[in-house]
């Protein structure tokens, strides 16, 4: 395949701007921070944001780990992508991370300051700095359940005032605050999850109570079980199943940043109206 590099510090916007650069070469695959990106969608490996210490950050991104590199190039092979992009600090870390990957040698070298101006690399250094933002430049869908539990949000980029009409520039990416830009590490109590769950569950009127809220907790996210004690009248229990469980999973998802999976709605009574 066709090797391209994409290079700037730290902190710089590569990440950022990686969809654009791709989009224009026609480069179907993106390797950014220990992640193989293929078609808009996390394909293979295990990103560098996940660490919880900096030092581990840098051996991630630069795939020192075996197993990582074992299903990165399983996942390379499998795919056959005619054209590839690698993100680094250096050409120097580029060419390894290729060297690594067995991908062939780099034809080019793209510089982060060949594509953005002094002003925005000095933004996305501040923003980096002051807020530990970094950018995964995938969709949110796609990155929710390798990082439930982290923050999460989603931008729309457009680099320039005179290309927002310009589709190219345009597409969606993912914003984490990574483990090691805290201060320390922070846990969300089962109580305040069953708690959201209860008080958005009585919004619908036809709820009288909710005794029961069980949280299952895994590495890829939330799995809730809501009982209901729902009052007798005439309406539709799948309809009534699908809008709580809708509801639900955005509220706590809005308010933890944590990755539901699965949520069961049991409709345990019926209660008469006074």
């Amino acid at each position: 395949m066709l090797v391209y590099g994409l290079v700037g510090e730290s902190g710089s916007g590569k990440s950022y701007r990686a969809q654009w650069i791709a989009k224009r070469l026609n480069i179907p695959a993106i390797i950014d921070d220990g992640l193989l990106i293929g078609e808009n969608r996390i394909v293979a490996g295990s990103s560098a944001k996940k660490e919880k210490t900096k030092v581990g950050a840098v051996k991630r991104a630069i795939f020192t780990d075996p197993i990582q590199v074992a299903e990165v190039r399983i996942a390379l092979s499998k795919a056959n992508y005619p054209k590839i992009l690698i993100l680094g600090t250096s050409t120097k870390m580029v060419e390894k991370i290729a060297e690594i990957l067995k991908i062939g040698a780099v034809i080019h070298i793209i510089h982060i300051q060949d594509i953005a101006t002094k002003e925005e690399i000095e933004m996305a250094k501040k923003i980096r700095n002051t807020e530990g933002k970094h950018v995964i430049p995938v969709p949110t869908f796609e990155v929710k359940k390798d990082f439930s539990g982290y923050f999460i949000d989603s931008i729309t980029s457009a680099f320039s005032r005179k290309n927002k009409k310009d589709p190219d520039y345009r597409g969606e990416k993912t914003i984490v605050r990574p483990t090691f830009n805290y201060l320390g590490d922070y846990t969300i109590s089962d109580n305040v999850l069953i708690t959201i769950c209860r008080c958005e569950a009585l919004k619908f009127q036809v709820v009288k109570k909710v005794p029961r809220v069980t949280v299952f907790s895994s590495t890829d996210g939330l799995s809730l079980s809501v009982d209901l004690s729902i009052l007798f009248g005439k309406y539709s229990l799948p309809k009534l199943s699908k809008d709580l469980t809708r509801n639900i999973q955005k509220i706590v998802e809005q308010m933890t940043s944590m990755n539901v999976c699965k949520i069961r709605i049991n409709f345990k009574s019926i209660v008469q109206a006074k």
